[in-house]
């Protein structure tokens, strides 16, 4: 039986309301979170194997983008040579199936980052300007040989971003100061928070 990774409902109808924008993400020396951030659940894992989730960005066109405000994106010349991106490991993985399987799991803490922030664990570097598409791989360990046995590779088009070092699109930096509950200077510096009884497996 294939594992099937899905993103969770509501992070799903969040990815596409972004992407009917165009997704912006910013990237700095320091990293920077994504938002919306990846956030799946699993579905058929074997409850007695060993899992690792993980997380690279690939690109997803051979142009580089530029931004008006009277044509929004559109591509203005080839795209830079991408080096290697590496790679984020979900910290509580490996994990067993049954820990898995038909939950939630968070990446919240993956970060982007330019190319001089690429030493710093659990940063992924990208190139301003250019557009990106998150992959999760799920990669099913053997246990006696502490190496993978199985790899899946998932992608999803509404999460498909152009890196930015700033927001371009005016509705797209008041989208995310809208949604992000953490985003600077929302609300007069108060914003509600809905309670919830869920329970995610998160970093």
């Amino acid at each position: 039986m294939v594992p099937l990774i899905r993103l969770v409902k509501e992070n799903q109808l969040l990815w596409s309301k972004f992407h009917s924008v165009g997704t912006e993400m910013i990237v700095t020396g320091r990293g920077r979170c994504l938002f919306p951030s990846i956030v799946v659940s699993l579905h058929g894992l074997d409850p007695e194997k060993m899992y690792t989730l993980v997380v690279d960005i690939e690109s997803s066109s051979h142009q580089r983008y530029t931004y008006t405000k009277e044509r929004g994106w559109f591509p203005s010349a080839p795209a830079r040579q991408q080096q290697s991106s590496g790679v984020y490991i979900h910290p509580d993985t490996p994990a067993l199936g049954a820990e898995l399987n038909e939950k939630p799991v968070a990446f919240k803490l993956l970060k982007i980052c330019t190319a001089n922030g690429s030493e710093s664990r659990g940063m992924i570097p990208l190139t301003p300007m250019h557009k990106y598409t998150p992959r999760i791989h799920l990669i099913q360990n053997d246990k006696e040989l502490n190496c993978p046995s199985f790899t899946w590779a998932y992608s999803f088009l509404e999460m498909e971003f152009i890196a930015v070092g700033h927001y371009h699109s005016t509705k797209m930096k008041r989208m995310k100061i809208e949604y992000n509950p953490y985003a600077k200077g929302t609300h007069g510096g108060k914003r509600e928070h809905k309670s919830t009884t869920q329970r995610w497996v998160s970093i």
